[in-house]
This record gives structure tokens, sequence and C-alpha cells, in this order.
């Protein structure tokens, strides 16, 4: 399915090279905190990165950071925040977690403490839009754009998504009309803690996700599910930037809450750019947790595919939280206002893998993420780029482009799958599917896509292809979730395609499993795979099918020419090169490229 070079278990032992590449080259600028055990720091800042610009200002400069006490020591790791006199310091839902803005010498002193199992920088999260050019005066007919997303993912026309709870965390929701009439609840986190207020969406990037997976709005605009159920938890403020902790609270707050509120999918249409690794970054734990409690995950995987001033292809542009294993991370592909594949391509801008540090593949799939026509929040920040702006007959919209567009047609698509399972269950007394299941017959039914020369994308770039709605959703109902673990499940016998718009669409009949494209009868049975209990690719004793490939480096993926780290993307000719390695800023109050926060503008 891709080319032959070098395999992806390589990628891992690279990554550990460029950290150590970069812990030398930064350390003989800056001395950094004192700490003598500095093994409890984040990379990010162990190796500097974080406190570059804080240093030049003083000794006393403070850092967002978030503190994970070691397991039964949150009192000591209390009492010693206690005695250093934090006064910012909060607690966070998960066990033993504490934000706080603390000076290098006072990292330093947790870290040697004894009572921190890990700290990492609270960095700032950003919305993953990127700009797509109209102009004002364009109108309507625009090919129905909202049903077209419909069209192109082979939406059955009965299929609506109805009553499924999605919390869609982000910068808010405006009640407008097509949208308010289904949020069920609403709470503000960008102070860092759950405030119950009347929806809002000063940035506007919420509503028009929201308006992807299930608006429906005039001039034919629709999302994908028009019969879901929207819980607001805004994290983003009116520029479309927050914080980690911010996002981590409203993640662990669905948790706690989502009998209450009827949660069964989270959208995450931001990110920020991986700092450490998936086992030990709190966002990427966060989200496993909410998978863990049989919330299913969605989100971006970020808009670092390309360098912005010179189009060069570059991999390994996951943003945080995309990089965890159990969510399902979307790419972004072209096509979006057809109903064929013939013409789909993955957008240019989309990141791919595979995932800093840990070296896993991302993306899982693609959506139509290009040029998408949604909802617009009256006096946004957003709404006051004309240049973003369609007018139809019935109303004025955005037209954006992302990963964080893609992101919520497969959340859409989720809630047709979980409606579909649901409904063809006999009284409606069946098991819900789990995320994990959910994500392998996305996966699995997902239609592999090629470029403009008729070569076949490699999985670090497209993962299994592109969604494939209509065909998510017949396995789904073909699914029996009464069967016990570990035995056959399937009601009847499938034609693994689908036929749509003139055309037939093979299905990529695997998942990406550790690095490995699994095959055979991987979706056939009630695996022991598809547990809450398991994290998606990390148990090896799991016995599949067939093992039809192991991901490898396409002929185009050069390791050394095209880097990204952390917050900082290294466009050099060799990464141990370090005269040619070109760093950027992680300034705090300055927005990077590629983190796609600043405007319309950021991410391209």
């Amino acid at each position: 399915m891709v080319g032959h070079m070098v395999p992806i278990s390589r990628i891992a032992v690279a990554a550990v090279a460029g950290c150590l590449v970069v812990g030398v080259a930064m350390s003989a600028a800056h001395a950094g905190p004192r700490s003598k055990d500095r093994t409890k720091l984040s990379r990010a800042l162990n190796t500097d990165l974080a406190l570059e610009a804080r240093l030049a200002k003083g000794s006393g400069a403070r850092i967002p950071v978030i503190v994970t006490a070691e397991p039964g020591r949150e009192l000591v790791l209390d009492a010693t925040l206690g005695r250093l006199r934090v006064k910012e310091a909060r607690a966070l839902l998960q066990a033993g977690a504490r934000v706080a803005w603390l000076t290098p010498d006072e990292i330093a002193e947790l870290g040697e403490s004894g009572a921190a199992s890990g700290i990492s920088l609270d960095a700032a999260v950003h919305a993953t839009q990127a700009r797509a050019r109209s102009r004002v005066s364009q109108r309507f007919p625009l090919k129905a754009p909202g049903s077209a997303l419909r069209g192109t993912t082979q939406v059955p026309p009965t299929a609506l998504g109805t009553g499924v709870g999605v919390a869609i965390v982000d910068s808010g929701l405006s009640p407008i009309a097509g949208l308010r009439e289904r949020i069920t609840a609403f709470y503000d986190f960008t102070t860092g803690v759950p405030v119950a207020r009347t929806p809002l969406d000063p940035y506007g990037h919420g509503t028009h996700v929201a308006g992807i997976i299930g608006g429906v709005l005039g001039d034919g605009v629709a999302g994908v599910a028009p019969g879901v159920r929207f819980i607001g938890l805004r994290v983003l403020d009116n520029k479309g930037a927050g914080a980690t902790s911010h996002v981590i609270a409203a993640l662990d707050f669905a948790v706690q809450h989502r009998h209450a509120l009827g949660i069964q999918i989270i959208n995450l249409s931001l990110g920020r750019p991986i700092t450490e690794s998936a086992a030990t970054d709190p966002l990427v734990r966060a989200v496993e947790r909410a998978v863990r409690a049989g919330i299913v995950v969605v989100t971006s995987a970020g808009n670092m595919g390309t360098n912005p001033a010179t189009g060069q292809v570059g991999y390994a542009g996951i943003y945080s939280p995309g990089n965890a294993p159990s969510a399902i991370t979307v790419g972004a592909a072209t096509g979006g206002e057809t109903a064929t594949r013939g013409d789909d391509r993955v957008a240019a801008f989309s990141s791919r893998g595979p995932t800093w540090y840990d070296g896993l593949s991302k993306p899982d799939l693609v959506a139509p993420g290009v040029g998408v026509v949604s909802a617009m929040a009256p006096f946004s920040t957003l709404a006051s780029h004309n240049e973003l702006k369609v007018k139809g007959k019935y109303g004025t919209y955005l037209k954006l482009s992302g990963t964080s567009m893609a992101t919520p047609v497969v959340t859409g698509v989720v809630a047709l799958i979980l409606e579909a399972s649901a409904a063809a269950c006999p009284a409606r007394a069946c098991p819900p599917l789990t995320p994990a299941a959910v994500k392998a017959l996305l996966q699995y039914t997902a239609t592999p896509l090629v470029d403009n020369a008729g070569v076949e994308y490699d999985a670090l770039t497209q993962g299994a292809g592109e969604v494939n709605a209509a065909g998510a959703i017949a396995l789904a109902q073909n699914i029996d979730t009464r069967m016990p673990v570990g035995s056959a499940w399937l009601r009847t016998g499938f034609d693994p395609w689908t036929n749509a718009a003139g055309e037939q669409w093979e299905w990529s009949q695997a998942i990406i499993w550790n690095n490995r494209l699994v095959g055979g009868g991987v979706i056939e049975r009630n695996h022991p795979a598809w547990a809450n209990t398991v994290v998606w690719g990390t148990d090896d004793s799991i016995v599949w099918g067939t093992d039809l490939d192991t991901i490898v480096w396409g002929t185009n993926v050069v390791w050394d020419d095209t880097v990204v780290w952390g917050t900082t993307i290294v466009w050099g000719t060799g990464l141990f090169d370090l005269d040619t390695i070109v760093w950027g800023t992680l300034d705090l109050g300055t927005v990077v490229w590629g983190m796609s926060g600043d405007g319309p503008d950021a991410g391209r």
C-alpha cells in the first residue's frame, strides 16, 4: 500500500536521536532550571524550549505548567506548592494534577521534591482552521455545499444521528437558528473552571464546526448528522486560543457528567504541537480517559503538512492530542463539493505522521476539509473577515479549510454509526459500539485515495483512506454487539465496497494497529481489542487474522529533510547538521505558524 524504504519502527530511534541533538544545542545557550534530577520534566521543559524566552526576562519569570503528583503523594505536592507560596495553583479533576505558574527555580524544586511524577508545559492550544478564499459577493447556488457533505460521504437519506449527544470542545456555540434548538447544555472553561452560561461564540470557530456536524441552515447548508444534540464546552477565547489545562478540564468534566449530559462523542477541532511523549502528555492522557469511559473522541491531525514558504512536504507534523492512540485522528481531503471520489486528494496542509517522540502512525483517516461552507456566528472574530463569507439567499455563511473542518465531518459520521447500531438491535437493548470498534469500522470501510499521478498515498498521509459513511453505517447495522468477546458478531455477509455516484469504491479492508496494516477477518468478530480497557495499538499480544504489511516510509519521505520539533518547524538539510537547523520561538505570547490560532491566515 506504500513504498518500501525504511520501516517505521526506526522512527522512534530517530526521534530519540533528535532529542539528544536538541538538548545539546539548547543547553549551550541556556542553563535552564537548576534541577539536579530533570527526569520529571517534560521534554519541552527539559530541553529549555519552553524557558528560552522567559529566562531572558529574569529568574522571576513564571511559566504555566501542569504538575502531576506521584500516586499517593497529592498532599505532599500541595504542601510543596504551599511552601513555595504559589497562589495561582488550582486542581484539575484528574487525580493529582495541579496547574500553576512557576519560576524555573520552583520547577526545579518540585522536580527534586519527589512529590511530582511529571511536570509539563501548559501550552497554548489553537483552533485548526486555515483560510479558504472566497468573496463576499459570491452567492449560491454552490452545489448545495452542506448537502454535498452528506453526498460525498454517501450518507443514506434516513440517517440523521437523532438524539446522539456531541460535546464540542471549542470556541463556543452561537445560538443561531438551525443550531440553538439542539444545544442542550453549555459551559465556559476559559477561566479554567466550568461556568454554566448562555451559549456564545465570540471567535466563531465552534459554531462553524457545529454546523458541519449537524447544522440545519438555509440555502441547503446542512450538517452530516442534522439530528444530533450539542453540548458546548468553550475553551478557546475570541482569538481562537486557549490553554492545555482548560481543554483537560473540559474533557474530564465531560467524562464526569457524560451520563447526565448524554455525551457519546467529543469533537476536538483544536490542538498544539507535540511537546512530549503521548504516555506522559496530560492532554493525551485526558483524551485516553474519555475513551476509557466509552466516549468516542474525534480530533484534528493539524495543518503542518507543508512548509508555507516553499510548499515542501513535511512529515511528523501531527498535533497533540491527535497523537492520542485511541482517538480518531482526522486529516483533510479535497473534493467535498462533489459526490465522486476520483477528484479527491489529500490536502497539502494536512499534517502527516508519524507522531513526534513515539513514531505512531497517524492520521487514522481523512475527510473533506477544504472550502467547507457552514454556519457563521454573527459579530464573531471570523465573521469580521469578509473574504471568508459566502452569501446565500437566506443567510451568510463562512467558507473555511483545515483539519478543523474535516474532523466534524467524521464526528457526524460517528453519530450516524451509533444511531444505526442502536436501531439495528431488537428493542434497542444491545450494548453500544465501543470507541475502538467505531474506529475500526471507519478505517475498514475507508476508501484509499490516490494523488494526481494515480499513486496511492502512503498511510502516514491518509491513514486508511477517506471516510465512507455508507459503508460504515451498513457495517454497523450488521453487527450484533450482544455476542460474546471472541465470537463472530456479523449478522450476515457483506461486500467490501460501496457503489456511489457511478463509481465503485473499494474499502481499505484493514485497520492500522501498532504501525501494522491488519486485514483478514479483523472486523468479523467481537475482538478483545475493541474493549474500552485496551489502548488502541499498544497490545502486541492480540492475535489478528492477517498482518498485511508494516507501515514504512514512502519514497518521498526523508526524515532528515523535514522535521517538526514541538512548536518549532525545522526545515534543514539534515537533522544532525546544527548549522542548518532554523529554530522558531516558543514565546507563550506568540502564535507560531502552523498552530492556526491567530486568524484565518494561520496554518497555511
